[in-house]
Parts: structure tokens; C-alpha cells; sequence
């Protein structure tokens, strides 16, 4: 832009000397000598997806330029350095954290940010604004494992490793942290996203072998229930308490806590014998 007002300046002085008013035209032209630098130094353009921190000649913070042609003090302020405000992924990791019956678990966090300087306090902004560039990725980083921390807590493992618990733990995120971090100068682009909760190798050991013992389970149900259809009657009660006995010896063997539901019977039957052969 001011190079198109010098050009315009220029074409002015060399009209007025031909047409013979050249002491118009020398005045004009000392008049530009001394202008131009100060025009020149008086503005910024700043680049898109950018702002400019500008600073006076004592080094000290004096304002924000966001993109496009702004105006500063001329030989007093200058642009001290810039800010990247495009839109950035962070993917956030968080062990020990523990739930409401001390299961120590493990969350990864997926989130986009992007910095907004104006969004810190006014007064704030000189101490803080040069330091964003830098510091908000351990902001980020804080305020996500201080929420996790109070909601993780706060719930059991059945309840966190449940459907519903996933979606209701991000939407408190995508909530919460934004009100968490805009006074610093960060802002959330899109919702927050949760990675898959890691639980101890032993426990989810544990947690597998229950979960393949109760399909077993459920696998050999359905398929007694099937035989019984196809017989198109009850089998025999004896052959049907075996099957039953057999199925619940499968299941201890698997791990799956349980009770023996014949013992009492069982029991009863046996004292009966004895009790007939003494007599």
C-alpha cells in the first residue's frame, strides 16, 4: 500500500517540475523524503492465521495486530514477534488414574486448539501473551488430568467400562475444559475425544477369561435349549441335571464365580440313603 501512495506522490512532483512549477515540485519531494520512512514504519501487515505482538522500544508489550494491515507508532513501536493461531491436534495420555474402588486406569484424550490472545484478561496480557506460544500445551495437559482425575474418581470400574459412561465423560469435557482454558488464550475447535481406557494387564487377564467363560456358558445354554425344541420334550429330569452339573463344572473350571445349586439336594438324598441302610 505505501508503495502505492509514494508512486502516486512521485508522479505528482515530476508533473509539477515539467509543468514549470518546480518549487512546488522540490518542496513536495523533501516532503516525501521525510515522510516515506515514517509512512513505511508505520505499518504492519500481518499474515494470515497470525498475530502480531508489538512492542515499544523499551522492549515492552503494547498491543495485539491480528491479520491484515494495521497501523503503529512510527520509530517507536515494532512488531516484537508473531503468534501461529491455525487450529493444532494434541493427543493427551493420563496413567494412575484411579477410580472410586482404586482400579488405576489409563485415558488418552484427542482434542484440536487454537490460540486467541484476546481472550486473556487486558491486564494480564503483557506477562503472559509472549509466553502462549510455549506454555499452552502444558496448560492443555494440566486442566485435562485435573478434570479426569474428579470424574474418573468419583466412579466405579463397572460404571466407567459401561456404554454409556464414554459419551457422558466427553461431553463433561468438551463442557468443562473450555471454560478451563479460555482465559489463558486457548480455544477448542470440535468436541473432545476419548482413546481406549487401559486397565492393568492382570486385571484385563482376568476380565477376558470371565468374559470368554460366560460366552462359553451362554454357547452351551442355547445349545440345550435347541435339543430340547428338536426332542419336542422335556428330557429326562436326571439327564437334564447332568447336563446342568456339567455345565456349571465347565464354568467353575473357567473362573466364573458361582454356587452349586444341587448341593442341598444331593445332601438330602445321601442322608436319606444312609439313613435307610442303618435301619
Amino acid at each position: 500500500m505505501w508503495k502505492i501512495v509514494l508512486g502516486a506522490l512521485a508522479i505528482g512532483v515530476v508533473g509539477a517540475v515539467l509543468s514549470g512549477a518546480w518549487q512546488v515540485g522540490l518542496g513536495t519531494g523533501l516532503i516525501l523524503a521525510l515522510a516515506a520512512p515514517a509512512l513505511r514504519a508505520s505499518i504492519v501487515v500481518v499474515p494470515a492465521r497470525r498475530a502480531a505482538l508489538i512492542s515499544n522500544r523499551l522492549n515492552s508489550y503494547t498491543g495485539l495486530r491480528g491479520p491484515g494491515g494495521s497501523l503503529i507508532l512510527p520509530f517507536w513501536e515494532h512488531v516484537g514477534g508473531y503468534l501461529d493461531l491455525a487450529p493444532r491436534a494434541r493427543q493427551i495420555s493420563l496413567g494412575d488414574l484411579y477410580t472410586r474402588d482404586q482400579v488405576p486406569v489409563t485415558i488418552s484424550v484427542s482434542l484440536i486448539y487454537s490460540l486467541d490472545p484476546w481472550a486473556i484478561q487486558p491486564e494480564l496480557r503483557p506477562e503472559f501473551v509472549d509466553l502462549l506460544e510455549s506454555a499452552a500445551a502444558a496448560i492443555l495437559q494440566r486442566q485435562v488430568e485435573h478434570l479426569l482425575h474428579r470424574l474418573v474418581g468419583g466412579q466405579s470400574l463397572n460404571t466407567l467400562l459401561g456404554p454409556e459412561f464414554r459419551s457422558c465423560l466427553e461431553e463433561r469435557l468438551t463442557q468443562e475444559l473450555p471454560r478451563r482454558v479460555g482465559e489463558f488464550g486457548i480455544a477448542l475447535s470440535g468436541p473432545v475425544m476419548l482413546g481406549h481406557i487401559i486397565l492393568p494387564a492382570d486385571l484385563q487377564a482376568e476380565l477376558n477369561q470371565a468374559h470368554q467363560a460366560r460366552i462359553h456358558a451362554q454357547a452351551r445354554a442355547d445349545a440345550l435349549n435347541t435339543l430340547k425344541q428338536a426332542l419336542g420334550a422335556q428330557p429326562d429330569p436326571g439327564w437334564e441335571k447332568a447336563m446342568e452339573v456339567e455345565t456349571l463344572e465347565a464354568m467353575g473350571r473357567n473362573g466364573v464365580p458361582m454356587c452349586w445349586p444341587y448341593a442341598g439336594e444331593r445332601g438330602v438324598g445321601n442322608a436319606r440313603g444312609r439313613g435307610n441302610g442303618t435301619h
